[in-house]
């Protein structure tokens, strides 16, 4: 009889620790989902306001691309000067760079299309000006590439 009592004793308090265990860790999980949601929220945010950032230095790029197509139109080189590859090389990474831009810079315009935070006419008017800066972008490496005779 004794051995009984003391086995039941035993069965309650596992079966009283089992639950509880499984009550705390439902709390810990939603406590841990409405965490993650919050950052999700927090990252999801600031990526926004990122992006909105970004689509508004359209001008700046603008200006920066007008100023290396007039740097490379200046251009003059000596044949057989030992500077032209580096010179090249130069200008073909500041090439690169400001492409990489403006490729970030469509990526953010389509992202912020498609996720309604800006209207359709911003979206066409912004997405012209940037094709229209790529091609003076090509012509630049076409013209850069036609100076010093390499071609890509």
């Amino acid at each position: 009889m004794k051995n009984k009592i003391i086995g039941i004793i035993l069965c309650s308090f596992l079966l009283v620790g089992l639950v509880g265990c499984g009550n705390s860790n439902e709390t810990a999980n939603n406590t841990n989902t409405t965490e993650q949601s919050e950052q999700n929220s927090s990252i999801k945010n600031a990526n926004e306001t990122s992006r909105m950032s970004n689509i508004e230095k359209l001008s700046d790029i603008e200006g920066r691309i007008q100023n290396f197509k007039a740097k490379v139109d200046k251009l003059k080189i000596t044949k057989g000067d030992k500077n032209n590859k580096s010179t090249y090389t130069d200008l073909n990474e500041e090439l690169e760079s400001l492409d990489n831009e403006l490729d970030v810079m469509e990526d953010d315009l389509e992202i912020l299309y498609k996720e309604d935070k800006i209207t359709r006419d911003e979206y066409s008017v912004k997405e012209k000006k940037i094709d229209q800066l790529e091609k003076v972008l090509n012509r630049a490496e076409e013209r850069l590439e036609d100076i010093f005779g390499y071609d890509d």
